[in-house]
């Protein structure tokens, strides 16, 4: 089956998931099993950090700002190298459903703010409800890390990880999907380690709205759409730079050495 074909086969899966996860966290008795996953997830991280100084400042340096910036590397990294995976022979067509998805991402990321601020949800972060709790901008002061928010609910960085990790786990082999997943963990494990971010922010928030999300784009005609409408632009750009790093190799007749004519004799 095709990319489309697959991901409107999954979208009854994804809204399913998603919507079972946020009943699952409203309704008791699963609701219960949420809270408590959430105290002891956060007791047993935060609490880690009394381990040392050195444990301190590798979570500290993973809750700032400037650690975006390599992972969004990364990231890129990640896309490139799927689009120029096979001698970049797919490379116009992976790039337009990545850059129509990040687009549709960023339709899911107002939509949710706008659903949430009309809804008047607020939910604060594990460090301003619960004690002891240790906090990394205090442990580690000049480094400024983030360890609290008044709007934890759902986890912006575990938002944007588990949207590229659906893409990838449905669009690509193996090895893509793992280092997907890897990404996804590098993005959002640091925020339950600092305690800006309950367990369910991102199990729950991030990752059943990127579902729910999923389902809407699974099951509308514009994502096609948009992608056969994307891909003949970027082919302009993908081709020459596929040749460019793929040269075709010389054919065969031209290597082979030719028999001198003897018509002449």
């Amino acid at each position: 089956m095709t990319h489309f074909e697959v991901l409107r086969s999954r979208r009854f899966l994804y809204a399913f998931a998603g919507i079972f996860l946020f009943i699952s966290w409203m309704a008791p008795p699963l609701s219960w099993a949420w809270e408590w996953l959430d105290a002891r997830l956060f007791f047993a991280l935060n609490g880690s950090l009394a381990w040392g100084d050195g444990w301190q400042r590798l979570w500290a340096v993973a809750n700032t700002r400037l650690i975006d910036v390599p992972v969004a590397i990364l990231y890129l990294i990640l896309c490139a190298w799927y689009c120029l995976d096979g001698r970049g022979k797919h490379a116009a067509s992976r790039a337009a459903r990545i850059l129509v998805m990040l687009v549709a991402f960023v339709a899911l990321r107002f939509v949710v703010d706008v659903f949430f601020d009309g809804i008047d949800y607020r939910r604060e972060s594990p460090t301003r409800v619960l004690q002891p709790a240790l906090m990394l901008s205090e442990l580690q002061p000049g480094l400024h890390a983030k360890d609290s928010s008044k709007f934890s609910f759902p986890g912006d960085h575990g938002l944007v990880a588990f949207w590229m990790l659906l893409y990838f786990w449905v669009s690509s082999a193996p090895r893509f999907r793992w280092a997907a997943l890897s990404l996804a963990l590098l993005a959002a494990i640091p925020r339950l380690f600092s305690g800006a971010h309950w367990a369910s922010d991102l199990f729950v928030g991030s990752l059943g709205c990127a579902l729910i999300g999923y389902a809407v784009v699974a099951s509308g005609a514009w994502y096609p759409w948009a992608v056969g409408r994307a891909e003949p632009v970027l082919r302009r750009i993908a081709d020459p730079v596929c040749r460019r790093l793929f040269p075709s190799p010389a054919p065969v007749s031209s290597l082979t050495p030719q028999p001198v004519s003897d018509s002449g004799k």
